[in-house]
């Protein structure tokens, strides 16, 4: 946590998550989204593994969360053994890519997750309750991390706005 929460760069956090996530479990794609500004879209911020059609990096996505399948606990966190019909069908990307299993955790409160953490896997039912407790723990240990980032962001842009503001202004002095 101290590592991932020591850096702004949010490539880098979640390159240093994937990882500490790597050495602890088996996953055949991990993908991180962030959450922009509307709050109700996630862009991936980092992928890692095979590739799944309409899941690039950049790319803005409903979580699974948001979508009917429903899967969602209270605590915000999915866990799934094997990927249903009804699944595929709200992911046409991942029939392709083989991946079973599915486990995703958001990162920071339920109700207004800053990122989600989501692992897969080909093997069915490779994630257990046990799993997701470890992840959930990491979760919370790199929330503060897309919370600095996200003041970053704000910043830079309020100070890029106000040197807009001041540029406009001393030109119209000028003329």
């Amino acid at each position: 946590g101290r590592t991932v929460n020591s850096n702004l760069d949010i490539a880098r956090v979640c390159q240093s998550v994937a990882e500490v996530l790597g050495r602890l479990m088996s996953f055949d794609r991990l993908v991180i989204t962030q959450s922009i500004a509307d709050g109700a879209r996630f862009r991936v911020v980092h992928v890692t593994g095979v590739p799944v059609d309409g899941a690039d990096l950049g790319t803005a996505l409903m979580p699974l969360v948001t979508t009917q399948v429903g899967l969602a606990r209270e605590d915000g966190c999915v866990l799934v053994g094997d990927l249903t019909p009804e699944l595929l069908d709200h992911h046409p990307g991942l029939r392709s890519s083989g991946l079973r299993a599915w486990m995703q955790i958001p990162v920071g409160p339920a109700g207004e997750p800053l990122a989600y953490v989501s692992l897969r896997s080909r093997q069915q039912d490779a994630y257990t309750e046990q799993d997701l407790a470890l992840s959930k723990e990491i979760a919370l240990q790199i929330a503060p991390a897309f919370r600095n980032a996200a003041i970053l962001k704000e910043l830079e842009k309020r100070v890029a706005d106000r040197t807009t503001d001041l540029s406009v202004s001393n030109a119209a002095k000028t003329m």
